[in-house]
């Protein structure tokens, strides 16, 4: 027989043809289960029979989750509700609406939020039967309720809550990767770059899976390179150092520490602001055996200018000037020849039989002065024609 029974009034006031079905253990099959995975997961489950698993969930750096994994497909016609349901031995307590949402398709897990699980956990450390219900019309509008039963729930619930209380507050991907800046010429850490750093040893310390380190040490490209070369790798000691110094050596972890100095900058080192980018110690962590690290490369003419990977050279060399008054040669006019001035063309006329007979007299005649024609409207003046008694008597 199961455990919860709505009141008889309720059974009373309910249409003829609605069929109630009621999910939930007993006294005797009402069993929770604490399980914590090494202070990254923390649950807190029972078992609905012949509906489905509830389960009270938190992982490191999350949120207290509830999910219920259902036997078949949820069905629901209308809103799905969580309602606290007081146990026969209480039955002056009336039930309480805790809060509801909507399905929006069949599916065999229904998820609650954070403040909806936490409410859920309340009303059962208060001996209240947390309650799922909802209705299927195609089944005659049946009704159905699957509550989370209260009874043996005290001792495994306070294994939880201790579970809880030793949760890392972060994932793996919250210290996967960290970045120390530094100031110029300087290998010293800061105070948040230690706590940063302290924050990483706790979990390095927590997961046991964590047996791989990359630290890279960068500079900006101020001062000679090989000074800059032993600048990073300064940097990059810096912090194996203090991993050392907390417990962390290298019988806890591969670490690979290696200096790229001004090589493969960051950022570009020509603004203030990409300079200080590139002052930094790279850390990874890595949870499984991680690819070599990048090897070092050689200096190249390109590093002159700067260049990020995959950036073309900023540099250009100087286009020659070209006089406005001296037309370019170029190459089509090279090829083109110059077109050649034709003959001009005259009216054929008969051969004249004797040349025409000419005075004595013209012959001696001077011959007409030719005058110069005139420059072509487009063209100015030029500043330097000389000054002649006409423009001075003229006034031009």
């Amino acid at each position: 027989m199961p455990y919860l029974l709505l009141p008889l009034l309720l059974l009373l006031t309910m249409p003829a043809h609605a069929v109630i079905q009621q999910f939930g253990a007993n006294e005797h099959n009402s069993v929770w289960l604490s399980e914590g995975d090494n202070k990254f997961r923390c649950s807190l489950k029972q078992t609905i029979p012949n509906f489905g698993e509830a389960t009270f969930r938190r992982i490191a750096g999350g949120k207290l989750n509830l999910k219920v994994d259902l036997i078949h497909p949820n069905r629901a016609e209308r809103e799905v509700e969580l309602i606290a349901r007081p146990p026969l031995w209480r039955h002056q307590q009336k039930s309480r609406l805790l809060d509801s949402f909507q399905l929006n398709e069949p599916t065999t897990q229904v998820k609650f939020k954070a403040q909806q699980a936490r409410v859920a956990l309340t009303e059962l450390e208060q001996g209240l039967f947390p309650t799922i219900r909802y209705y299927v019309k195609e089944d005659g509008n049946r009704e159905v309720n699957a509550a989370l039963s209260s009874v043996n729930f005290q001792p495994h619930y306070n294994q939880f809550i201790t579970c809880l209380s030793q949760l890392m507050p972060y994932q793996f991907e919250y210290v996967k990767e960290s970045k120390f800046y530094f100031r110029t010429g300087s290998s010293t850490l800061s105070a948040i770059d230690k706590r940063r750093l302290n924050e990483i040893i706790r979990y390095v310390k927590a997961d046991p899976s964590i047996k791989w380190a990359h630290i890279k040490g960068y500079t900006d490209s101020k001062g000679f390179r090989n000074i800059n070369d032993k600048l990073g790798e300064r940097r990059a000691k810096t912090i194996q150092n203090y991993l050392a110094s907390h417990g962390i050596g290298s019988g806890d972890i591969d670490l690979n520490i290696k200096s790229y100095g001004e090589r493969m900058p960051i950022q570009s080192n020509r603004t203030a602001k990409g300079r200080t980018r590139n002052r930094v110690a790279l850390f990874t962590l890595f949870n499984k055996e991680p690819p070599p690290p990048t090897p070092i490369p050689d200096f190249e003419f390109d590093n002159i200018f700067d260049n990020l990977p995959g950036q073309e050279p900023k540099y250009q060399a100087p286009k020659p000037k070209v006089s406005k008054l001296v037309t370019p040669i170029t190459k089509t006019a090279v090829d083109k020849p110059a077109p050649q001035a034709s003959a001009p063309t005259t009216p054929t006329s008969p051969t004249p039989s004797a040349p025409p007979l000419v005075a004595p007299d013209a012959a001696k005649a001077p011959a007409a002065t030719k005058t110069e024609p005139p420059p072509p409207p487009s063209a100015a003046p030029s500043l330097f024609a000389p000054i002649t008694a006409d423009m001075v008597e003229t006034g031009k």
